[in-house]
């Protein structure tokens, strides 16, 4: 059974790939599944639930938050699973919020493998502010760099169970990304190189503009934005942009 679970920030390629998966390798699943993200909003009241528990509470302190989470963990696989008919099913649900929650997946879900998707800083928040042009700069900045904060964080823990592709893979050579999943995840290949790629030349439901074909990186200079837009970026991505190794 494969339990695939594809991440990354918003406007990154994770609704292409969910659909991939759905289209291509016949998975179950939903392009927006946030069922998983229940386990993140139990990770952040542990230190509130443990600090409100008295040293008296004898049944919660001997059954363990360890074993509580390990049991929710389990639990909402089994409900996923079931509601998929017991098919292998993919999880698609961007933000930093489920990458946070990875490592507690992978520890208690052995077959799970996690799929990670990233774009250029400078490419993410044109793309995130042409979808929404009222949100403020530096949420979409933040929208971006959050994610890729907690993707170095939890990277180390989940080893050899995730790649990683940069957004353009899929565009530049995706019969090479397409293979690497097979080989990550064990499958036999399907479908023929040309089909692959006729599949990546079209843009997924949610995207926003032309999608760029080539690995001309845009550089912060180029843009229209205004000089506090650009100080604000290398302040909140600047970072960021470095540990991915994108120029600015």
């Amino acid at each position: 059974m494969r339990k695939v679970f594809i991440i990354g920030a918003h406007r990154s390629g994770t609704s292409k790939i969910a659909s991939y998966f759905s289209d291509v390798l016949g998975f179950a699943g939903y392009a927006e599944g946030h069922a998983w993200r229940f386990l993140a909003s139990l990770q952040d009241g542990r230190a509130e639930i443990t600090r409100t528990i008295p040293e008296s509470a004898y049944e919660v302190n001997r059954i363990g938050m360890d074993t509580v989470l390990l049991a929710m963990t389990r639990t909402l696989d089994s409900l996923v699973l079931a509601h998929h008919g017991g098919r292998d099913y993919y999880d698609k649900t961007p933000g930093f919020r489920m990458i946070d929650t990875c490592p507690l997946i992978a520890r208690h879900i052995p077959e799970a493998q996690f799929i990670h998707m990233h774009r250029n800083g400078i490419e993410n928040v044109k793309s995130n502010l042409r979808l929404w042009p009222n949100r403020h700069f530096d949420d979409a900045c933040r929208m971006w760099s959050a994610p890729i904060k907690s993707f170095h964080a939890v990277r180390g823990e989940l080893g050899a169970r995730m790649i990683s592709f940069d957004m353009a893979d899929f565009l530049i050579d995706p019969w090479n990304a397409h293979g690497r999943i097979l080989a990550h995840l064990g499958l036999d290949p399907r479908w023929t190189e040309d089909e692959v790629r006729a599949y990546f030349a079209t843009g997924s439901n949610s995207s926003t503009g032309e999608v760029p074909r080539g690995r001309i990186a845009p550089t912060l200079a180029a843009q229209s934005w205004t000089e506090a837009q650009k100080a604000c970026f290398r302040e909140i991505c600047g970072p960021q942009m470095e540990a991915l190794g994108y120029a600015m």
